[in-house]
């Protein structure tokens, strides 16, 4: 089952290539591969296979004491389709599944959540890595 739903307004900061702006997609599917490397899924569709990415690093699931999607979950992906080396990649910006929903994208400037948590938690002031 393919379905397209166009979100409200989104925007992915930074995510705009050459001129060309993101495009928002809705898509759900059934989860038939996990990528922990990649930090993505592969959704399969009625039609076609399409991979999300920007799922997140692991050590930020756990830390919000998140379960994952599973091989077999059905998941609604929102984001943006954005070009990256050359190629159309889908950039989720929040997933559904069960009965959760996980934002991964900030609101105001398209950041990642996880960004300055962490392993990316600025060091403070004079602090040597």
């Amino acid at each position: 089952m393919v379905a397209l739903l166009l979100a409200g307004p989104m925007t992915v900061s930074g995510q705009d290539r050459g001129g060309d702006k993101p495009v928002p997609f809705s898509l759900k599917g059934d989860v038939i591969s996990i990528d922990v490397p990649g930090q993505g899924m592969l959704l399969g569709l009625a039609d076609r296979n399409v991979a999300v990415h920007g799922l997140g690093p692991l050590w930020y699931w756990d830390l919000a004491g998140w379960d994952r999607p599973v091989i077999g979950d059905t998941v609604i992906a929102q984001g943006f389709i954005i070009e990256f080396r050359g190629r159309p990649t889908h950039v989720a910006v929040r997933i559904s599944w069960r009965d959760r929903e996980v934002e991964l994208r900030r609101a105001d400037d398209g950041r990642p959540v996880w960004h300055d948590q962490g392993l990316y938690r600025p060091l403070p002031p004079g602090e040597k890595p």
